[in-house]
């Protein structure tokens, strides 16, 4: 991939096999932007940071007050811009 959105991700899940945040470092130096729910209840805010922390440079993150089955429109927005620049789509 030459760019990457994840929405309501984490890591430091159990073994290191199954851990996102063992693998999330080889997708730079491809850009990455993450975005999370401030209230979600599935992943945490420490899962989602140290997913956020494995990954390499650039990247960003987004937060939206919102639970993990209510992230508003505008997270898909933000997704979408992100892609549309990092890809170049008109």
């Amino acid at each position: 991939p030459r760019a990457a959105a994840l929405a309501l991700a984490g890591g430091g899940f159990g073994p290191e096999i199954v851990d996102p945040a063992h693998y999330i470092g080889a997708l730079s130096p491809r850009p990455l932007l993450m975005l999370a729910a401030t209230r979600d209840e599935r992943i945490s805010r420490r899962a989602t940071e140290t997913l956020y922390a494995a990954a390499g440079e650039p990247k960003a993150i987004e937060w939206f007050e919102a639970t993990h089955a209510a992230l508003p429109g505008r997270a898909l927005k933000a997704m979408w811009g992100f892609l549309r620049q990092q890809l170049e789509i008109a």
